[in-house]
């Protein structure tokens, strides 16, 4: 009898294999949401669709493509979804903003040139306001319950 090819797989290499799959299926999935959806905009960014009507068809047709042969592997490989609290993604997402924001102090900014010794006192109390506030929200996302 043929051998399955999880089977043929230690369970490191078909945790390493199944992960693989899962983050490229999360990018094609957030890939056809830019495509297909309204693109989000904030105060300090905005996204445009430049791509032309051609172009998001044929992409919409490989990441369809894409998806299946990614189905028809997962059922090769039994593997079965992982179950992630959204949660927890934001709650990450939260401590890296706390991190970024920590790292554009004045004193940080030093590193890309001269610093006004007047912009720590515009700047500092303002961002440490703001990283205050990420590391909160990190907090009460991350709170199981």
């Amino acid at each position: 009898m043929a051998e399955s090819m999880r089977e043929l797989l230690n369970s490191s290499q078909l945790n390493s294999l199944v992960i693989a799959l899962r983050m490229f299926e999360e990018q094609l999935r957030r890939a056809e949401a830019s495509l297909e959806g309204d693109l989000p905009e904030g105060v300090l960014y905005q996204y445009t669709r430049q791509m032309p009507p051609e172009r998001i068809s044929a992409a919409l047709a490989e990441i369809a493509a894409a998806l299946q042969a990614i189905a028809t592997l997962a059922r090769d490989l039994d593997a079965t979804p992982a179950s992630e609290p959204i949660e927890a993604r934001v709650a990450a997402a939260l401590n890296i903003s706390w991190a970024n924001l920590c790292d554009v102090k004045s004193a940080r900014l030093v590193r890309y040139g001269t610093v006004d010794d007047a912009l720590g006192g515009l700047l500092d109390s303002r961002i440490d306001a703001l990283a205050r506030q990420a590391l909160y929200l990190a907090t009460l996302f991350g709170n199981e319950s």
